[in-house]
């Protein structure tokens, strides 16, 4: 082999918490010369793993890292003997110099994101631009008439953001008990949701008192939240018309868990976000996941200059940012393509409805939940004036159906595949204009292919073998297409701005 092929599964079977430990497994290839691999962690001494059997091509190494489950934060890698030479293994990849604890795999036996918010599919929409012309306290009102559309579309939970904040002469009177705007219609919107087994989630931003007052759960000395809530997005101050200190959210965190542990809490980036005593399960993920896929398609950064991405690199940026996280927030995380400070994707595009729609197949199928921004579903896009955001058409006619289609068919895709929403991750190809990944959980695998080339079609043998699989064959379930596994790999056409979807059978 050209280069030694080593992958370390982060789901369960390979990787789960036994009563003694962690039990990890190591994959390599069975032709790769690996003569002995160890577990390193900071606080112990090198830890020998044991080949124990063969999967498919693969040789598996095993071993049990003795870990307490409430155990904090746990970074490790694996140091390798190939050919007689030491490498390591770690979040980022092989490498032959010996990297830094902090590029390890991550666990963290404190932090349990709430089972629920790994199967959602979230809606974040404006109240006013959702139910057009209507004020925040009426568009509440009016979002319950719209639920039946919701639910069609295979949405899960609502995101309402932003909602108008509570009067700042209250806060300027330190009063102890700050109003909750809309309390009365956020609390009916609520148990409508819950009724249909749907989520809410809010920005807690509106609802934190100035700097001079205390933030807790409840009054007397802080802000009294909207009861009823699944889960909060907290951002820490980032100037001066911010209300919210680190230490303040991580307050607000260890409250909103004290009173449910099962709150869905967002940060905004993960250098900060999972600093808040581990309770923090996951981030809006920006810079990891919408800036990058951003630049790969439309050719620009966040603030519209120009910033060429090459397949190649946008899985490098994806990766970097994942190895910032465990995998249980990683799988929590909340990627979108829009949101209500950016321009729309598809103006970006100019209403190029081939890569809209290979955009939103990256959407569904990467890791984490995916959050479609109100009207993207159905095409909508900018005004001509900057800043200008279009309210919703409800007239059905004004929409792209071939795209809300698209969206229908990728949700009941992620909601009847485990890999899709549990899955772990891996790079099977990256070029230039064209990228595959497979998500794998057990005997679930699934395959997202892309090609973002303008006019020229993209043929590759993909190893499958390298992402775990057994499946003598894979599926297009748009099309139908079968492609058959030879000697562990398949060889698939990407057409030109196209992305493409293949189910292990």
């Amino acid at each position: 082999m050209s280069r030694p092929f080593c992958f370390h599964p982060q789901v369960a079977p390979w990787l789960k918490q036994g009563p003694h430990g962690l039990s990890l497994t190591l994959f390599t290839h069975r032709q790769t010369p690996l003569q002995a691999a160890w577990i390193e962690t900071p606080d112990a001494p090198p830890l020998a793993l044991t080949r124990t059997a063969q999967h498919g091509e693969l040789l598996l190494w095993c071993a049990e890292l003795p870990r307490r489950p409430e155990q904090e934060a746990c970074r490790y890698r694996f140091r390798l003997l190939i050919d007689g030479r030491p490498c390591w293994l770690h979040a980022g990849g092989l490498d032959g110099a010996e990297p830094g604890f902090e590029h390890g795999f991550h666990t963290h036996g404190a932090l349990r994101p709430p089972q629920w918010a790994q199967d959602q599919v979230v809606y974040q929409l404006e109240p006013e631009g959702f139910c057009t012309g209507e004020p925040a306290g009426a568009a509440l009102a009016g979002i319950q008439n719209r639920l039946y559309y919701l639910q069609s579309l295979g949405v899960t939970a609502l995101y309402l953001n932003p909602l108008a904040a509570p009067d700042k002469m209250q806060q300027e009177r330190l009063q102890a008990d700050v109003r909750v705007p809309h309390e009365a219609q956020l609390a009916e919107l609520g148990a409508l949701l819950h009724q249909r087994g749907m989520r809410l989630l809010l920005d807690a931003e509106p609802y934190l008192a100035c700097e001079r007052h205390a933030v807790a759960a409840q009054p007397p000395n802080g802000v009294r939240l909207p009861q009823g809530i699944d889960g909060w997005r907290l951002a820490p101050a980032r100037g001066p018309e911010r209300t919210t200190a680190p230490e303040q959210a991580q307050a607000l965190c260890q409250a909103l868990k004290q009173d449910n542990p099962d709150t869905y809490l967002l940060g905004e980036r993960p250098s900060g976000s999972l600093d808040q005593g581990g309770l923090m399960d996951g981030i809006v993920n920006e810079q990891g996941f919408t800036d990058p896929v951003r630049a790969f398609l439309a050719g620009q950064d966040v603030h519209g200059q120009p910033l060429p991405l090459s397949a190649r690199e946008l899985l490098q940026r994806l990766q970097q940012a994942r190895m910032l996280l465990p995998l249980s927030s990683q799988l929590s995380q909340l990627n979108l393509l829009d949101g209500y400070a950016s321009p729309r994707l598809f103006s970006l595009l100019q209403g190029d409805l081939a890569l809209m729609r290979a955009a939103v197949t990256l959407l569904f199928t990467y890791t984490g939940v995916p959050c479609i921004f109100y009207g993207d579903e159905i095409g909508l896009q900018d005004g001509a004036e900057p800043d200008s955001r279009h309210g919703f058409p409800w007239d059905s006619t004004q929409w792209h159906h071939l795209l809300h289609d698209h969206y229908r068919r990728l949700i009941r895709l992620r909601k009847t595949h485990p890999a899709l929403r549990r899955g772990d991750f891996h790079k099977l190809h990256a070029g230039e204009h064209s990228l595959v990944f497979a998500r794998t959980l057990e005997s679930d695998v699934v395959l997202t292919a892309l090609n973002r080339h303008p006019d020229k079609a993209r043929t590759l043998r993909l190893p499958i073998w390298q992402a775990g699989s057994l499946a003598s064959r894979f599926t297009d379930p748009e099309t139908r297409d079968k492609f058959e596994v030879v000697k562990g790999e398949i060889q698939l056409t990407i057409p030109p701005r196209t992305a493409r979807v293949l189910l292990a059978s």
